[in-house]
């Protein structure tokens, strides 16, 4: 259905949506069967006090034949309501697929953008790595399972993720950022200021862009900049009033600095650790 529906064959789409799902109402007491840890056989057993060896075999053979068909009646649902921007139903639907057979073709995929687009972060990098393992030149499951990572703060598998395309990243200015910022929150100062400063020279609107430049500044200790791009940020950004505090602190302690007044023993890096 999935197919058909994107091919423009509408109504054939929905026949067959259709259809799988009477087959998903038709299997859904095996299937809570399964997931609750008691296959269909031990309810076989339990109504039949001696099965024989054909009937456990036509019990098994029943189960062989009907796994793949349950799991694609599940993917085509979840693509379904993925279409209908349900991405949390759509999630759920992939998850039970998945659950029956994991070799659905396009699964990954459909599974991981569905997560992705309902924000659950969490649940997307699983499906989206492997689908990205399978085909490694696919940017946009790549794009996204980096940004998973990111909103999830695991700069470090951003960058392992962004790697392999560092040096097509400036033609994408979010990914360029993402990998630049993971760098800096990494500890990686100089190369992550380098690639930030690059990023600037056709993104100097980005608010976020120098609140970031800034804080790798601060890991170099620059703080002279860092006051310069914290301020520009404000100027972009009036309603960042971290980083309004953050400058007005560090600037009033470089002051105090050249004034002789503040202790030698106090430096802007015992207050400004990089966020």
């Amino acid at each position: 259905s999935r197919l058909l529906i994107e091919r423009g064959a509408i109504e054939e789409g929905k026949k067959e949506t259709q259809i799988a799902g009477t087959l998903l109402v038709e299997s859904r007491r095996h299937d809570d069967a399964i997931l609750a840890g008691k296959p269909i056989l031990q309810n076989f057993v339990a109504k039949r006090s001696a099965p024989t060896v054909a009937d456990v075999f036509a019990v098994k053979m029943l189960e062989k034949q009907m796994t793949p068909l349950i799991a694609r009646s599940y993917c085509n649902l979840g693509v379904s309501a993925a279409l209908n921007r349900n991405y949390a139903g759509a999630v759920e639907f992939f998850e039970s697929s998945y659950h029956w057979d994991p070799t659905v073709p396009g699964l990954d995929k459909s599974w991981g953008d569905a997560a992705f687009e309902a924000q659950e972060y969490g649940q997307a990098t699983d499906p989206l790595s492997r689908s990205l393992q399978a085909h490694p030149d696919a940017i946009e499951v790549r794009s996204k399972l980096c940004l998973s990572q990111y909103m999830l703060h695991e700069y470090g598998k951003v960058i392992q993720t962004l790697q392999p395309v560092r040096d097509k990243l400036d033609a994408d200015p979010v990914l360029a950022f993402t990998y630049a910022d993971s760098m800096i929150k990494t500890g990686d100062f100089p190369h992550g200021v380098d690639r930030l400063n690059r990023l600037l020279q056709t993104n100097s609107g980005n608010p976020m862009l120098h609140r970031a430049l800034a804080e790798g500044y601060i890991g170099l200790k620059d703080y002279r900049h860092a006051i310069e791009q914290l301020r520009i940020s404000v100027r972009l950004n009036p309603g960042d009033t971290d980083a309004a505090e953050r400058e007005a602190k560090l600037s009033q302690t470089l002051e105090s600095q050249e004034s002789g007044t503040h202790s030698g023993n106090n430096r802007p890096s015992d207050s400004f650790a990089v966020h």
